[in-house]
């Protein structure tokens, strides 16, 4: 910065040519100043509208169903773990939602109506929470969803009993948590935080007399009160018949939720805050009612930091992924080829759409392979880069049994 002249007292003389040079200089250098700030200030603000305008991407849904580019799952994960989970008489199980830490693996199982407690290698650990009227009981596992490991508590939905149960992770300790205002309808939930559950109506239409704005997406505290309804507006005509799941998936620590009835996925920031991020349009194609011949429907979704994995309905259960850097999409093997012919191409390596699995651990992903599917796989015909994971799978192809109980398969996305 420019000195200012100053006499032998220290003051700054108002009239003297070194003091007219310095004033013209300090206002030169301050001008010069404020258009390097206004240009940072105008690029920041094109940078944030290129960021908000990238928050808020359209995805055709008729482009994504006339893609006649096919990839394999293995183009967008790879296999970083397999894991067998004990079989023991008291932990036979089928997939169910399954929540993976660092140390551990949290299943609930329908068969044993508890959530199974699992070691990262798989070793059996013991059981939280049952079925019941009693204490740290739920009613029915219907509606039951194990939506969020947090703070060394599993938070569990009794949608039944209109309850959350929030049991520590050594099943010890528990706390019952009943719903004030009771949602109704078919229910799906989830959990923003410790102080905020999300409980999502699937049906906009079960209480009759509904008319006007309709609140689908509702908002608890830690206490049970109702805090917030978020405002959705269905078309009554479009959806009277429409009985799809709502949609919810974490990313990045956040929660994303699509409603069956809406094309755009918000991401919940707090209780009565959300922004849109992608708007799915299916144009002409719109699913009306639950007849999906030529429509299109949205049935689960999963991110990446590079894609948007899509599960829908066109004729038949589909999986597609969207590239978020150049906005195109590619088609994955359909479910119905996986069971037939195409097994060898991996396609179980995918979330699982319609179980809610979630890895606490930043970048990974969580699916299963049962031990029947893994036991007719022809694992040399599989584009596996690594050679352990290749190798785990041989033994376990060659000592598992078909009743076993299923494997957990951690995934990154591929580099």
């Amino acid at each position: 910065m420019l000195q200012k002249p100053k006499n032998e007292l220290g003051f700054i003389p108002r009239h003297t040519p070194d003091n007219l040079v310095y004033l013209k200089n300090y206002l030169l250098n301050m001008i010069i100043n404020i258009m390097k700030k206004s240009s940072l200030i105008i690029i920041f603000l094109l940078y944030t509208v290129a960021c908000l305008k990238g928050q808020n991407s359209t995805l055709d849904l008729i482009k994504l169903t006339k893609t006649k580019e096919y990839k394999n799952t293995t183009d967008v994960f790879e296999m970083s773990e397999v894991i067998p989970l004990e079989t023991l008489a008291e932990t036979v199980t089928k997939a169910g939602t399954t929540v993976v830490t660092q140390d551990n693996i949290y299943i609930f199982s329908n068969a044993q109506g508890c959530v199974l407690k699992f070691d990262r290698k798989g070793k059996f650990i013991g059981k939280i929470g049952k079925q019941g009227r009693g204490p740290g009981e739920y009613i029915s596992a219907f509606n039951l969803t194990l939506f969020r490991f947090h703070k060394n508590n599993i938070y569990l939905f009794d949608g039944m009993g209109s309850k959350i149960l929030k049991y520590r992770t050594d099943g010890q300790m528990y706390q019952s948590i009943p719903l004030k205002e009771k949602p109704g309808g078919f229910i799906f939930s989830d959990m923003l935080n410790q102080d905020c559950f999300l409980i999502a109506r699937s049906s906009p239409f079960y209480y009759k007399s509904q008319s006007g704005t309709y609140s689908e997406l509702l908002s608890y505290d830690i206490k049970g009160n109702l805090t917030y309804k978020f405002p959705l507006n269905p078309n009554s005509k479009n959806y009277k018949d429409l009985m799809y799941p709502s949609i919810f998936y974490h990313f990045d620590n956040m929660v994303y939720y699509k409603s069956p009835y809406c094309d755009t996925v918000f991401k919940i920031l707090e209780p009565s805050k959300w922004i849109a991020t992608y708007i799915l349009s299916p144009g002409s194609k719109r699913i009306e009612s639950n007849e999906t011949k030529n429509s299109i429907a949205v049935y689960a979704l999963h991110e990446t930091q590079k894609y948007l994995l899509i599960d829908y309905i066109f004729n038949g259960n589909k999986r597609a992924v969207y590239d978020k850097n150049n906005g195109t999409f590619f088609q994955v093997s359909s479910l119905e080829e996986a069971k037939s012919n195409n097994i060898d191409k991996c396609v179980f390596l995918w979330p699982e759409p319609l179980i809610l699995n979630e890895s606490m651990v930043p970048g990974e992903f969580i699916t299963y392979i049962e031990p029947s599917v893994l036991k007719r796989l022809d694992l040399n015909s599989l584009e596996i880069p690594s050679a352990y994971i290749k190798s785990e799978l041989v033994k376990l192809q060659n000592k598992i049994n078909e009743n076993d109980n299923p494997i957990i398969v951690i995934m990154k996305e591929k580099k």
